[in-house]
C-alpha cells in the first residue's frame, strides 16, 4: 500500500473535521490527493469523475445523507467495490449494524483519536489489496477448525484460498461475528500419501448464509490474512503449484 498513490474523498459538512482528517492522511499515510465534500451530493458527482481507493464519509450529510450515499455506491455496477469508512456522530450500536448490513467496510464513532482513525483506514485499505491477491479453487479433500477460547468446534472446508485471505464454509456458531480474529488450522490432502497442513490468523470481514436444502445451518466466511512470515509464504508457493495443476485462478 503506497500512500503517495492513494486518492481518497472525505465528506463532511464540517470544515474543522474535513481539514483534521486530511491533515492525518496527508501526515500519517503520505496521502499527496485528498478530495473533499461537504455534502452526500457532492461526494457522489465526485465518485463518478476520480478514480478513487477510499472515501471517508460522514452519516450526517445534506442533500444525500451517508447512508443514501453507500446504497447508491453498493448498487452501481462500476463503484460498488469501492472502500467506505462511514463516521457516526455518537455510539449508535442499530446505526453501526446497519452500516456493516450495507456492506460499509468499516465504522468509526465519534470521539475518536487519530490513531484511531489512521487504524482503520489503514486497515480498510490493506484488506482492499489483500482482496485483489489471485484465489485458487480447491480441488482437493480438506478440513478447516478454527482455533480459539470460544471457536473450538467450529469446522468446515476450504472455497477458495491465496496470500490474502481465505473463503471457508463453517458450521453456524453464535461465536463468530464480523471483524472477529481467529487462527484458522487447514489440512490439505493431496494424495493418498501426501498432505500439506498449516495454521494461519484471518479477520473476518464478511459472511454469506448458505440458503441450500441441507438441514445444517452453514455459512460462507471470508477471512483476510494480516503481513504472513516467510514460511507461511513458501507454504503458498507450493500450494498453488498442486493446485494450478487441477483448478483455474480466480481473479
Amino acid at each position: 500500500m503506497n500512500g503517495n498513490t492513494l486518492k481518497i474523498l472525505i465528506i463532511d459538512g464540517s470544515s474543522k473535521v474535513r481539514e483534521a482528517l486530511a491533515d492525518l492522511l496527508t501526515k500519517q499515510l503520505g496521502t499527496n490527493t485528498i478530495h473533499v465534500a461537504t455534502n452526500g451530493s457532492e461526494g457522489w458527482e465526485i465518485i463518478q469523475k476520480q478514480a478513487l481507493d477510499l472515501v471517508v464519509c460522514n452519516r450526517a450529510l445534506a442533500k444525500l445523507n451517508g447512508f443514501e450515499l453507500l446504497l447508491k455506491i453498493r448498487e452501481s455496477k462500476k463503484y460498488n467495490k469501492l472502500p467506505l469508512l462511514m463516521i457516526l456522530n455518537k455510539k449508535d450500536p442499530e446505526a453501526v449494524r446497519r452500516a456493516q448490513n450495507m456492506e460499509a467496510n468499516g465504522v468509526i464513532c465519534k470521539p475518536f483519536t487519530p490513531a484511531d482513525f489512521i487504524n482503520r483506514t489503514r486497515s480498510i485499505l490493506f484488506n482492499r489489496t489483500q482482496r485483489t491477491s489471485k484465489r485458487y479453487d480447491m480441488p482437493f479433500d480438506n478440513q478447516v477448525a478454527l482455533d480459539g477460547e470460544t471457536l473450538k468446534g467450529i469446522t468446515g472446508r476450504i472455497i477458495n484460498i491465496g496470500v490474502g485471505g481465505i473463503l471457508v464454509q463453517l458450521k453456524y456458531s453464535r461465536n463468530l461475528a464480523i471483524y472477529d480474529q481467529a487462527v484458522i488450522k487447514i489440512q490439505i490432502k493431496l494424495s493418498k500419501k501426501e498432505s500439506m497442513a498449516n495454521s494461519f490468523t484471518g479477520k473476518l470481514i464478511r459472511i454469506d448464509w448458505d440458503h441450500g436444502r441441507t438441514g445444517e445451518k452453514t455459512g460462507f466466511y471470508a477471512f483476510v490474512f494480516g503481513k504472513l512470515p516467510t514460511d507461511q509464504l513458501n507454504f503458498f508457493e507450493i500450494l498453488a503449484r498442486k493446485i494450478e495443476s487441477a483448478t483455474k485462478i480466480i481473479k
